[in-house]
């Protein structure tokens, strides 16, 4: 019952060992991630994690194989594709007969919360500057800047 469970689970369901290896992952992740359950499996957590993002899931790793209480990062991941997920985290550690075998971690896909809330700070900083009466100019370079940032690797603008 309990696998059913966590495989049926919408949220990302996984676990590593000492080492930062997968040795389980859910259908969630692996739909997430576009890696197989095969390939994940041959997978440490620094080949996943975007590079930016991988002193902080280091970090918190570390605190969860100390036992310190779960608490909750946002990590970007790079799926199988090359595109940027933001995850939201939570480790624990995995013991057995008191033994620690490594963390087990539940995850939830947050990148279109995120989206939104950047767009949400833009939408509003636009127009703050037109109530504020700023010059065109700025505010057209706002306005490109927001659909940049909404669509990666557009270039709405010319420098």
């Amino acid at each position: 019952m309990y696998r059913e469970l966590v495989e049926n689970a919408s949220d990302l369901i996984y676990v590593i060992d000492l080492k930062g290896n997968f040795t389980s992952i859910n259908r969630a992740a692996q739909r997430i991630s576009g890696y197989s359950k095969a390939e994940a499996l041959k997978m440490n957590i620094g080949q996943l994690v975007a590079s930016d993002h991988l002193r902080t899931a280091r970090e918190m790793i570390r605190k969860a194989l100390r036992g310190q209480p779960a608490k909750t990062y946002d990590l970007d991941i790079l799926t199988k594709e090359g595109q940027r997920v933001t995850l939201e985290i939570s480790h624990r550690l995995l013991l057995e007969d008191g033994i620690p075998l490594g963390t087990h971690a539940i995850a939830r896909d947050i990148t279109e919360r995120r989206r939104l809330e950047v767009l949400e700070r833009d939408r509003i900083k636009a127009l703050e500057m037109i109530a504020t009466r700023k010059p065109l100019q700025e505010i057209m370079t706002q306005l490109v800047q927001m659909v940049e940032r909404q669509h990666p690797g557009m270039v709405a603008s010319v420098s």
